[in-house]
């Protein structure tokens, strides 16, 4: 099952990479065409034996079953060695080893690891970014392609067997390497742009939050002031009141309590005032 499922996708390969980049008059794809197109040779037997397996899933031109790579070098059993025997340490070196060892719950304190911040996830129009920089769709369609082409080629096939697949693929279909390169290349360029930019508006709008920060700092600082000054000045208000309420203190005390109390009885003033 695993092996059909394998032999499906490097079939695949080739329709995909007709289906992509190579379109008919009409506009569009013809899987008639990209079951009876056949690349150029490479001039490389081993390249072309490789398209020929993974781009059509056909046999090598020369009718020859693909060679399985050679085995590996038997190795002699006769006589089998033991390893080394570790070296034994005295009972002191070992408890003295045992006692520096760390504890579980020490280690496992030193490795924990620190919660990063989390990144909130941003949506970027990078067809407007892309076409801002001067990369037109098409441009942009090259790169797409070509990693559509790649995403269809076996995970298990070594990189450097998928580059000489691809690079020579397309080369035999006329598709010029040196132009999605290009395009790839562009797009890096104005993604770092994009993402400077942003750097640069960010550092103003940090700036601006900082001398923000700092004039409402002063504010706050003449604020405190002013209260502080208030209080002050309440607390000298208390002293100058009470100083004043001693001296007056001293006549109602040369006259005693009962002629104060008398007088408060006569007096509609008195009365007045204490009942608010």
């Amino acid at each position: 099952m695993a092996e059909d499922t394998l032999a499906e996708k490097k079939k695949g390969f080739g329709d995909a990479l007709i289906g992509l980049f190579v379109v008919r008059e009409d506009g569009t794809s013809s899987e008639e065409e990209a079951a009876t197109a056949k690349p150029a040779p490479s001039g490389d037997p081993a390249v072309d034996e490789l398209i020929a397996k993974y781009a059509g899933g056909a046999q090598p031109a020369s009718g020859r079953a693909a060679s399985r790579p050679p085995a590996p070098p038997a190795v002699a059993t006769s006589r089998a060695t033991r390893p080394p025997r570790p070296p034994v340490q005295p009972a002191e070196s070992v408890e003295t080893s045992v006692a520096s060892a760390p504890s579980p719950s020490a280690s496992a304190a030193a490795a924990a690891p620190v919660p990063a911040e989390p990144i909130p996830e941003v949506k970027v129009d990078f067809v407007g970014v892309l076409r801002k920089a001067g990369l037109t769709d098409e441009e942009q369609g090259r790169v797409d392609k070509t990693l559509s082409l790649l995403s269809s080629l076996p995970a298990e096939t070594p990189l450097e067997i998928k580059r000489q697949i691809v690079g020579a693929s397309l080369q035999a279909f006329g598709i010029q390497i040196e132009q999605i390169i290009e395009s790839a290349a562009l797009q890096i360029r104005a993604l770092d742009r994009h993402g400077q930019d942003g750097q640069k508006q960010t550092q103003a709008f940090l700036e601006q939050g900082t001398r923000r920060i700092a004039e409402l700092e002063k504010e706050l600082s003449r604020i405190r002031s002013s209260m502080q000054e208030q209080q002050s000045l309440q607390k000298g208000l208390e002293l100058t009141c009470n100083q004043k309420k001693r001296r007056v203190q001293d006549v109602l005390d040369f006259f005693g309590p009962e002629a104060v109390e008398k007088a408060t009885k006569l007096s509609a003033k008195l009365r007045n005032n204490q009942a608010t």
